[in-house]
């Protein structure tokens, strides 16, 4: 047995023969003291050996190390003490091989083999032994699994009535974390429908709140982001009650009243926002000082509430102070979430400055900034260096199906600034028109950039490669939408073979981009184009040839027209919606199957009202008033 191991097992032995006098000492190496009363030192003392054995290898002979363990738990579980059931639902996973990451092959069998056990113990209604296997493989699945498993442990529970029982906390633990990863990356109903569901099963319970005070806070989040208003302030005003216990102490109520401000803020409820903001900022000062990073966010939370109410001048300088210490941060730090809040800060720094009279060209370079810093991020995450093919496969077609990064406001913002900072000498239609390319990474987009490389790759088997790449990377998008929601419910048959047909397609994915990058290196060029300046589009045009791109960004609309001798740009304000409209209402006449209710009957009033004219016999009644309008504003 391992020194390491030793000392978490015989902790409680230690201690209580430290105050034993030595005749009367206990015997008991793993048992002594422990709240299992069935708890045996023969089944502790084969489960040690069994780890002891797995830590001493790798490869082949780990998995198969990893195997016997799950087994020999599956025997001996009732006869474990708590001590060590909880070091060994943690030792497998920290110790197992890393070369082979998470949800690749090796972790798949040794998660199958406890699925197998979980299924046996529901057999035979051993609700204990059945939740102590869902809970063992939840790290040890892929990251796009764990929130439907974490549910699963959690529905599990609450239908056995173990619902206060370690696994089920371990869930709720659980969905706090993934459930943060997730509104970070945007897949906000995801979350709300899982914390729905999951503070339903508490409700019936008797639980009227989590005991994992971080799950309150993140149920709370989710309702803001998916604009449940009212549930969400009730969610909030459930946690700050609980924050009104001394145990929580002031640090994690100013920390809470920050969160509340930080997300009314992302939901455009500024006003509501201003209130928490206010509290957490002064909370923050008096506890850590106005310099400590954690209050500078408070400040800047306090600051865009006031932003968002039209503001600027008020707020811009809570930003100024702000950025020169979030850059002494990131200097010191390598973590990821570091940079991140620093493209946060400039992007909101940059929409400050872009609305106070003389600072609209250091609100563009703000601006440029955070986009540049965000291209660098976006660029570097573009590959995986996951091991396994078949995973780093996975990961980037998932990646490409994932639209709108949560951080792309930084590109919006170079258009907005750009276009305050526009008569004041500064080169604002060069990054702008570069923004503007970053923003049209869309499905529409990347459709266009494959269908060119298909022509590109001809008809012959590179083409048919390039084809049959295409459609299986858009089957592993899709398949992996069709789990993410069908995890979530009650359906687990139907979930585990939707997640095997994605991991098959998934596995198919990694061979062909192998032949496409050996017979077709500039594909990856083609199909993810990077954005070209205005010089360069220009060097590419004939004399009798030009550009013109459209696009909307935050609620205005801009149009960027090059030609080979010049370069203008142009934005209809607050023309999105009225553009959106008129769209949509030409796009039904043409496909009825596009059309909502109000753009069809709309269209049905305009044919009473039109003149008949040749083009009706074509396109019944096309809505000429609608396409007139876009062409004069576009």
């Amino acid at each position: 047995m391992t020194i390491r191991r030793a000392s978490l097992a015989l902790s409680a032995a230690l201690l209580a023969a430290a105050a034993t006098p030595a005749a009367a000492q206990p015997t008991s190496v793993y048992c002594n003291g422990d709240k299992n009363p069935d708890c045996d030192d023969a089944s502790n003392k084969i489960i040690s050996d069994a780890l002891d054995r797995f830590e001493a290898t790798k490869g082949e002979e780990q998995v198969q190390a990893a195997l016997a363990l799950v087994d020999l738990a599956a025997i001996h579980r009732a006869r474990l003490s708590e001590d060590f059931l909880f070091s060994l639902d943690t030792t497998l996973w920290i110790y197992f091989d890393d070369k082979d990451r998470h949800g690749g092959p090796a972790y798949k069998r040794v998660t199958d083999r406890m699925r197998d056990h979980a299924a046996r113990a529901a057999a035979a209604k051993d609700g204990p032994t059945e939740l102590f296997f869902l809970d063992w493989m939840a790290s040890g699945l892929a990251p796009d699994e764990r929130l439907g498993h974490a549910r699963l442990v959690h529905r599990r529970a609450a239908e056995l009535g173990l619902i206060r029982s370690g696994p089920a906390f371990g869930a709720r633990v659980r969905l706090e974390m993934y459930g943060r990863d997730m509104l970070e990356e945007g897949r906000y109903a995801e979350v709300a429908r899982a914390l729905d569901d999951t503070f339903a099963e508490l409700n019936d319970a008797g639980m009227e709140t989590s005991d994992v005070w971080e799950l309150q806070l993140r149920y709370a989040e989710a309702l803001t982001l998916v604009r449940r208003d009212e549930d969400s302030d009730r969610a909030f005003d459930a946690l700050m009650v609980m924050m009104e216990d001394p145990a929580y102490g002031d640090a994690r109520r100013q920390f809470a009243n920050n969160q509340i401000s930080y997300y009314r803020n992302i939901a455009g409820r500024f006003a509501a926002a201003e209130a928490p903001g206010r509290i957490a900022m002064t909370e923050g000062e008096r506890l850590d000082g106005r310099e400590d990073i954690g209050t500078q966010k408070s400040r800047y939370n306090f600051a865009l509430a006031l932003l968002g109410q039209g503001k600027a001048a008020e707020s811009l300088p809570y930003f100024e102070e702000a950025l020169p210490l979030q850059l002494a941060v990131e200097r010191g730090s390598s973590w990821v979430d570091t940079k991140t809040d620093t493209i946060i800060l400039l992007t909101t720094l940059a929409r400050a400055r872009a609305q106070v009279k003389g600072r609209e060209g250091d609100g563009l370079t703000a601006a440029v900034d955070a986009a540049e810093r965000l291209r660098q991020r976006r660029d570097a995450g573009i590959g995986s260096s996951d091991a396994n093919p078949a995973v780093a496969a996975l990961a980037k077609a998932v990646a490409r199906g994932t639209r709108r990064n949560p951080q792309s406001g930084a590109f919006d913002m170079v258009l907005f600034a750009g276009w305050a900072a526009r008569e004041g000498g500064a080169d604002a239609l060069g990054p702008a028109f570069l923004a503007a390319q970053d923003l049209t990474l869309t499905d529409a987009g990347d459709a266009i950039n494959e269908a060119a490389a298909r022509d590109l790759a001809g008809t012959g088997p590179l083409g048919e490669l390039v084809r049959q790449r295409q459609d299986t990377a858009q089957a592993v998008v899709s398949l992996t939408q069709r789990y993410r929601d069908l995890s979530l419910g009650k359906d687990e048959a139907r979930a585990a073979a939707l997640r095997a047909e994605r991991d098959a397609a998934a596995a198919r994915l990694a061979p062909l981009d192998a032949r496409i990058a050996a017979e077709f290196p500039d594909y990856a060029t083609l199909v993810t184009p990077k954005a070209i300046d205005v010089a360069a589009v220009q060097a590419l045009l004939q004399p009798d040839e030009a550009v013109l791109m459209l696009l909307p960004s935050e609620g205005h609309h801009y149009a960027f027209a090059i030609s080979k001798a010049a370069a203008r740009w142009h934005r209809i304000d607050e023309g999105a919606a009225p553009v959106a409209a008129d769209v949509a209402r030409l796009k039904c006449r043409i496909d009825e199957n596009t059309c909502s209710l109000p753009d069809y009957n709309a269209l049905l009033e305009a044919q009473e009202r039109g003149a008949p004219s040749p083009i009706d016999e074509r396109y019944p009644r096309y809505d000429r008033a609608a396409a007139y309008r876009l062409y004069r504003q576009l």
